[in-house]
């Protein structure tokens, strides 16, 4: 959950686990956001990401 937190990538372990404790598949979860729209989010929640 951690890594979900700060934005960084799922390694495919920290991935199942996930995925067994909610029953779930990986397609379930990712959700697409397009570059203009994810500006914009961080802009609505402050955050600053590089570039």
């Amino acid at each position: 959950m951690q890594q979900m937190r700060e934005d960084r990538l799922l390694s495919p372990g920290a991935l199942n686990r996930l995925c067994s404790l909610l029953h779930c598949q990986p397609g379930d979860m990712p959700e697409w956001v397009p570059d203009d729209e994810a500006a914009a989010k961080d802009k609505e929640k402050g955050s600053i990401q590089p570039t």
